[in-house]
């Protein structure tokens, strides 16, 4: 784990998101842009215990997330502070801003 909550980068095998423990932060790399300007990433949920984790795959897999990167975290709190963080280091990108959203953080540009 880094300074900023991030547990794990890998990519989103079916067999890697049956193995993570319930109760983490999982986040797609792979990203939407909404009508408002936000970016947000296709996926973003905490793993589900493991008798509804079949059902939590599916949604991955409808989302597009499947066999793509993904971050874990330790929650959503430790995502946001992530994204403001890359904010920051991101020379190319001084307007990006995070988006609050139900399902969790956001980033708009």
């Amino acid at each position: 784990m880094d300074e900023n909550g991030l547990l794990r980068r890998q990519k989103l095998t079916k067999q890697f998101f049956m193995s993570l423990p319930t109760g983490v932060y999982l986040v797609s790399n792979h990203c939407a842009v909404l009508k408002s300007g936000c970016i947000t990433p296709v996926f973003n949920e905490y793993v589900t215990q493991r008798d509804e984790r079949q059902t939590q795959w599916d949604r991955i897999r409808r989302a597009g997330a499947a066999q793509r990167m993904c971050d874990v975290y330790r929650g959503s709190e430790d995502c946001k502070q992530m994204m403001q963080w890359r904010t920051k280091m991101s020379a190319d990108s001084p307007s990006i801003i995070i988006c609050e959203r139900d399902n969790g953080p956001s980033i708009s540009g």
